[in-house]
């Protein structure tokens, strides 16, 4: 079956968000990509570890979670051994595990840190970055592929051995999120100013001394620190 198709058959959109670029794969052609990508590679966590699963009626489900970037979803251990994917999320108040917290909106966001009742969230995900045949000389000959499409392929498909050039990265998609918020918003120095308006002066002065992409994740990690430790106006 050609690539493309069973590429696009497996990938799903990506909203507009202030987003990064983590670690970059490339599978050659004649590889697979279990050949390039290992266990590690697919997940948050060396192995799944215990978590709660708290819903908005108060029950708590415990069970042993890890955060699947290829899946961008909590998956845990069934009684049977099998590794499923948490569903019912509309049902869902958060995830713990470990220190961490997840929350779910269009997907689960990973909270990275809190300054007042602002939280810093993130979703990681793998996704296709470019496909391409290869020429003479490794030359590519084709151009990439849509931008906005997850690389969520099966386990079938990661053994399967390509016949073009792959490239994955694993992408970071910022957002702030405040009680008051219908939904998380995607980060950026506009929006951290709004809700964290007895805070303004202090982004100022930081953002005067150092320039924040706030797309990136440990600049704006590092302001969030920051404005932690700072005393509101």
């Amino acid at each position: 079956m050609h690539l493309r198709k069973i590429m696009l058959a497996l990938f799903f959109g990506s909203s507009l968000t202030a987003a990064a670029q983590g670690p970059t794969y490339t599978v050659e052609p004649g590889q697979r990509v279990n050949d390039v990508l290992q266990p590690a590679d697919y997940f948050l966590y060396p192995d799944f570890s215990n978590g709660e699963v708290h819903f908005k009626d108060g029950y708590i489900s415990r069970a042993r979670l890890n955060y699947s970037f290829s899946e961008a979803a909590l998956q845990f251990i069934a009684p049977k051994g099998d590794t499923l994917v948490l569903a019912n999320e509309e049902k869902i108040q958060l995830v713990a595990v470990g220190k961490d917290t997840f929350y779910f909106h269009q997907g689960f966001l990973q909270q990275i840190a809190r300054v007042g009742d602002t939280r810093l969230l993130l979703r990681q995900y793998l996704k296709i970055h470019d496909v391409s045949r290869v020429g003479g000389y490794g030359a590519n000959e084709t151009g990439a592929m849509d931008q906005t499409t997850r690389y969520n392929a099966n386990n079938q498909v990661r053994e399967l051995v390509l016949t073009s050039r792959l490239t994955i990265m694993r992408q970071q998609d910022l957002f702030l999120w405040a009680p008051d918020d219908e939904a998380p918003v995607p980060a950026s120095r506009k929006e951290l100013e709004r809700r964290q308006p007895k805070r303004k002066s202090d982004i100022a002065a930081y953002l005067k001394e150092r320039k924040v992409d706030f797309s990136q994740l440990q600049p704006v990690l590092r302001l969030m620190q920051h404005l932690q430790q700072a005393k509101p106006e």
